[in-house]
Parts: structure tokens; C-alpha cells; sequence
């Protein structure tokens, strides 16, 4: 029996070596479920271990907790034993310190070693964050050495970084989304997925284009209900022109307006700014966010355009040079200004960007009539005023000369002249006319009575008598 006794120890022994060397790696996201393997055959009392310390002991459906873990603050109650047949350890909600050496085995025996690596990532402040805050992500791990620890970050098939840090900062809204992490170690895999969202305003044109004659407004669109939002919220603004400021009205029901709009512009996205009276020059807008206790002001400067057109002289004759000017005090680097004539189809353009376009025209019949200058945006026309070039006329029918008035004046003068002599002249032909008849008509009636008398005069006879 001595003989075989030392064969016999080390069959033994080469049984229970084998049985270490079943060691596992395993990569876990904080908040999953992981099986950890036991592989020893269901017999006798089954003890789990962590880190050296008894965690549970199993035997059947009987699961006994180590009073040394409940001590250590460990929620046993994750911790199960689901089938008798494999022993495997069954750990739910996994969580940070969850990580660690995990031993399973019976009689001081061990069976199998899982190295367990849980890891988790914070995001600072919050998913959810305000336009102009600063993103940090952060994948944590336990044990924090991790052998052939390799991390990398990407966003919309983008690569952002490869450490275990990832920060962005001054986010606005092309930062929300979904950010991927990979991890990667000595014997196992991970990854992990994270959404992020922003609260702002949605991209806008920082130029506004007026006419300056009637009223316009600034449009500020928001990716949120502003006034219906639970948890953003808006609680102050302001725009200010020059040396004026306008605050935002708050009411105390959390919504709010501008004064000069109150209370007909309680859209759900849209803070617009409507100018009564738009002049030219830059608007300065601020508006207060709230979430979660942060505050965060939002800037944007917003210039309001306004275009003028204008001709070197009024005093237009055939065949004369007329320099036409056209200004505005602001343009986008894909504008530019274009004089037109809309009788003879002429177009000058000046190059993107340009503030200021002249243009010399000779005046003929085609060139007369109005010139248009615009605003051209990619072949699109977003604002445009006119001029006129018309002849000037002569003296004698300029109406805005003072010489016409007086010619006017004394023409009157003069007419009134000549009708009253000769309304004059008529009467008096009138009255010599009516004296002649009446000196004929007495002339004929004398002559009657002559011959009626035999040349007697009827008064002589009567005195004879």
C-alpha cells in the first residue's frame, strides 16, 4: 500500500490542480446581470467567495449568507445560486463594487477563479444638459487595474477620443445623441452606450434683412416647448439696442413675453422678438435657462439689415452719366448686392460680402424707369429697394420750379386782363349800339308826324286856337 501511496496523492493532487487553472476573465456594464461559473459537480456544501471572504454557501436550494459580507455592506439579495447543477453564481443589478476575485469550491477546495471587472460610465453634470455647459464622460472600473485596458469613444460613426475620459466643451445642439464607448482588456469586452441631450436654441441667421418701413421681428426658435417645458425653464432675457435694454416679462405661471408682444406670442418653441419700429444695427439677445438648479445665459448677436439706394442727380437729360449707389449695413458671406433694370433686363452684381455696390448708367429710352437693388442669397432675392430715372422737364412744365409758378401767375394776371377789357369793350358796343337804334327809332317818329300835319305842328295850331 506504501508502494501506491504516493502515485494516489499525486493523481489527487494533479485533480485539484486542474481545477485552478479554470480561470475566467469576465467585463460587466454596472447595472446588468452576469453568471459567474463554478463547474464542480453538486455534492456537499458549495462555498462562494470574494476576495477571500465567504460570500454565500450553497447546498441544494439551501443558500446560507456570510454574516462577514452583510457586514462589508454587500446586498446579498443579488446574489443567488440558480441551478444545482452547475452551481454558477448568478449576480443581478450589478454594481461598481461588485468587482473583484471571485472563488467557488467546497471542502477548502477550489474549483474555479472569476476575475469579475465592472464597469460603469458617469456623466457629469448630467445627461441632460444646457447649451453652453461642459460634457465630461467617464468610464469607471473596479478593480481600477484592469491588464490591457484600452477605451474609445465615438459619436455618429465619428471618432471622439481614446481615453477613459471624454470631454466637450461649450456643447450646443449638434452635441446631443447617442455617445458609443469600446472597451477592451487582456481575456474579455465590453461596451457601453450613453444619450445625451441639449437644450437651446436652434441654429438661426445672425442677419436679420428689413425693408426699415414697416415692422419685422427676429426670429430665436428653441428645441423645447420654452413655456411648457417641466424641467427647462425659462426665467429671465433681455434684448438690447444701443444703449437700450428690454427684459423679458416673467409671470408668475412661469410663462413670459416680450413687452411689446404681450400676450399674443405664447407659441411653444419660439422667443421671436418682434420690432414695431426695426432700425438698423446689432440686437444683443440674452435669455436664462433653468434645469435642475443650474442656470445658464444664452448669447446671440443679431444684426438687423436695411437697405438704401440712392441716385447722384435728379436733373436727368438723353444721353447723361447717372452713378447709382446701393449700401447696407450688414451681409452674410453668401450675399450679395445686384443692381437690376427692369426695362432693360440689366444686371450688375458685386462680389459676396460687399457692402456696397455702385454702378455708372448712361441714360437712354432702354436705361429710363426703375432700378431695382437686391439682396441675392444663392440665386434667392430676400430684400430690395428702387430708384427711379426719369427726364427732367423744361422750365415751363417743372412744377417744382418757382420760375412756373410765376409764369403761371402772370399768365393769370394777364388773362384776367384781357377777358375784363374785352367784357368792357362788348358792353360798351352794346350801349352805343342800343343809342343809335334809339336816336333812328325818335328820327322816324318825328318824320311820321310832319307828314301826317302837312307841315303843321300841332302845338302851333293848338296855340292859335
Amino acid at each position: 500500500m506504501k508502494l501506491f501511496q504516493g502515485p494516489l496523492l499525486g493523481l489527487l493532487c494533479i485533480q485539484r490542480c486542474m481545477l485552478l487553472v479554470s480561470g475566467d476573465i469576465i467585463l460587466v456594464e454596472s447595472g446588468k446581470k452576469v453568471t459567474l461559473p463554478c463547474k464542480m459537480e453538486p455534492k456537499g456544501l458549495i462555498d462562494w467567495n470574494k476576495n477571500g471572504v465567504l460570500l454565500l454557501r450553497y447546498s441544494g436550494y439551501r443558500r446560507y449568507l456570510s454574516q462577514a459580507a452583510k457586514a462589508q455592506g454587500t446586498d446579498l439579495s443579488r446574489f443567488s445560486v440558480r441551478s444545482d447543477t452547475t452551481n454558477d453564481l448568478e449576480v443581478t443589478n450589478v454594481q461598481l463594487e461588485d468587482g473583484g476575485t471571485y472563488t467557488c469550491g467546497k471542502d477548502k477546495a477550489t474549483a474555479s477563479t472569476v476575475q469579475l471587472f465592472v464597469y460603469k460610465v458617469v456623466v457629469t453634470p448630467s445627461d441632460a444638459l444646457l447649451m453652453s455647459e461642459d460634457l465630461t464622460l467617464t468610464v469607471k472600473l473596479s478593480p481600477e487595474q484592469v491588464p490591457g485596458l484600452q477605451i474609445s469613444w465615438k459619436k455618429d460613426e465619428q471618432e471622439m477620443g481614446s481615453s477613459n475620459s471624454l470631454e466637450v466643451k461649450n456643447v450646443d445642439l449638434s452635441h446631443q445623441g447617442s455617445y458609443f464607448c469600446q472597451i477592451t482588456m487582456d481575456g474579455g469586452a465590453g461596451s457601453c452606450s450613453t444619450r445625451i441631450s441639449v437644450a437651446g436654441f436652434e441654429p438661426s441667421p445672425n442677419i436679420v434683412y428689413s425693408s426699415g418701413l414697416q415692422s419685422d421681428t427676429i426670429p430665436w426658435d428653441f428645441n423645447f416647448n420654452v413655456r411648457h417645458m417641466p424641467h427647462v425653464k425659462v426665467v429671465g432675457g433681455s434684448v438690447t439696442y444701443q444703449s437700450t435694454t428690454t427684459d423679458l416679462v416673467i409671470f408668475k405661471n412661469g410663462t413670459h413675453c416680450w413687452p411689446k408682444d404681450c400676450p399674443s406670442s405664447y407659441s411653444g418653441s419660439s422667443l421671436d422678438v418682434p420690432l414695431s419700429d426695426p432700425r438698423k444695427g446689432m440686437y444683443k439677445l440674452e435669455v436664462i435657462l433653468e434645469l435642475d438648479k443650474r442656470e445658464r445665459k444664452l448669447r446671440r448677436d443679431v444684426c438687423v439689415a436695411v437697405l438704401t439706394a440712392s441716385k447722384s442727380s435728379d436733373d436727368i437729360i438723353m444721353e447723361s452719366s447717372v452713378f447709382l449707389q446701393c449700401d447696407i449695413n450688414c451681409i452674410g458671406d453668401d450675399g450679395k448686392l445686384c443692381w437690376h433694370s427692369v426695362n432693360s433686363d440689366i444686371t450688375e452684381c458685386g462680389s459676396p460680402g460687399q457692402k456696397s455696390l455702385s454702378t455708372e448708367v448712361t441714360v437712354t429710352p432702354e436705361t429710363l424707369g426703375e432700378w431695382s437693388c437686391n439682396v441675392m442669397v444663392r440665386e434667392r432675392k430676400l430684400i430690395s429697394t428702387s430708384v427711379t430715372l426719369e427726364l427732367k422737364p423744361t422750365i415751363l412744365l417743372d412744377t417744382s420750379n418757382n420760375l412756373f409758378w410765376i409764369i403761371v401767375g402772370v399768365g393769370s394776371f394777364l388773362l384776367l386782363v384781357i377777358v375784363m377789357a374785352v367784357t368792357i369793350s362788348i358792353a360798351h358796343c352794346r350801349r352805343v349800339r342800343r343809342a343809335q337804334k334809339r336816336a333812328v327809332l325818335l328820327q322816324n317818329i318825328n318824320q311820321q308826324r310832319r307828314c301826317k300835319c302837312n307841315g303843321f305842328s300841332p302845338m302851333r295850331l293848338k296855340e292859335t286856337v
